[in-house]
């Protein structure tokens, strides 16, 4: 007893090949529903990802003769007290704080008061302005300050 529906005779077509039946019944896609094309999109930007971080810690993390370096500081292989584990290896706390103590003094800029007509006015004329940097994204081309008569 067979109780699944059957499909109507005149719905399949024959065609030569069960690759070309998958290409004219699945949609290109195999048998368990995959999308060959966006699996390889997918494995390739998780490559790039992985290559992208892989370079990112290449440039933090470097080995000098039989020891490893993470931002200028020395590895051990054994834990020590007060170091922090990296890969493996025991780095001292300053190697991962000199980072963003850099980073946060380059973004921490001298800050300038703009005239509040001059901001009305940017605001007003661009709708990509942006207040923090004193810039708007023009149709075409990089960001660029924005001059105003009360500038």
């Amino acid at each position: 007893m067979n109780f699944a529906p059957r499909a109507p005779e005149s719905a399949v077509t024959t065609v030569q090949g069960p690759d070309a039946f998958i290409r004219r019944h699945r949609g290109g896609r195999n048998f368990d529903g995959r999308d060959f094309r966006r699996d390889r999109r997918e494995f390739r930007r998780e490559f790039r990802r992985d290559r992208r971080e892989a370079r990112r810690d290449h440039r933090r993390l470097h080995r000098r003769g039989d020891h490893f370096y993470l931002n200028g500081h020395r590895g051990y292989r054994h834990r020590r007290p007060g170091y922090r584990e990296y890969d493996g290896w025991w780095f001292p706390a300053a190697a991962f704080i000199a980072g963003a103590i850099i980073t946060g003094a380059i973004n921490d800029g001298p800050r300038t008061q703009l005239n509040e007509a001059h901001v009305d006015w940017c605001f007003d004329r661009y709708r990509s302005y942006r207040l923090r940097d004193n810039s708007f994204q023009p149709y075409e081309g990089p960001r660029r300050q924005c001059i105003s008569p009360y500038y």
